[in-house]
């Protein structure tokens, strides 16, 4: 998952580096919680939807 997860990333700072990636996830979901984080995305907003606590992780933008 990290290896997909990194191509996206990659992709994202080529095709739009002005603009921020985000990416969403339960806040129980420690697994992708730390995948997210250990890439360099930060939590940014947390909310309930669906009933669950999530967290909203976004890459920084450059622009």
């Amino acid at each position: 998952m990290a290896e997909a997860v990194g191509a996206v990333l990659r992709w994202s700072e080529q095709a739009a580096p002005t603009h921020p990636l985000v990416a969403v996830t339960q806040a129980a979901n420690t697994r992708s919680r730390g995948l997210l984080e250990r890439l360099g995305l930060l939590a940014t907003e947390h909310f309930v939807e669906y009933g669950q606590d999530q967290v909203l992780y976004t890459t920084a933008s450059s622009g």
